[in-house]
């Protein structure tokens, strides 16, 4: 479903900037699910890959982790951590400057981790 609206989305803008090249990093993406609880609808801020194995569930339960990785075609190693960090409602990190192993292990992000928007006028 993602990859079926990526495509329609690069189609459009292939149309409107010719000679531009589109690069895809999903590592780096994010989305806003609109989930619905049984005790009530909630908006969920996940990465692109979280949302990815998220979907997966709109079509049934208990699925097995052949199945996920198979199904989303995220790297094994990415989609261990992607599952880790949304069984354990912590924030992967890679300590040592990005040089060790990625792992889901804070409670909170740090002051060097958090990023100002800043809008850059026209």
């Amino acid at each position: 479903e993602i990859l079926e609206l990526q495509d329609i989305f690069a189609t459009y803008y292939m149309s409107k900037h010719n000679g531009r090249r589109l690069q895809w990093h999903p590592c780096l993406g994010h989305c806003t699910l609109k989930a619905n609880f049984p005790l009530g609808k909630k908006e969920i801020s996940v990465s692109l890959l979280q949302t990815i194995v998220l979907l997966l569930f709109n079509d049934g339960d208990g699925l097995s982790y052949a199945h996920v990785l198979q199904a989303t075609g995220i790297e094994d190693r990415e989609l261990k951590v992607t599952l880790q960090s949304l069984a354990n409602n912590r924030y992967v990190t890679a300590e040592n400057a990005g040089a060790a192993s990625l792992i889901a292990n804070r409670t909170a992000i740090g002051p060097w981790e958090q990023f100002d928007l800043i809008t850059a006028a026209r």
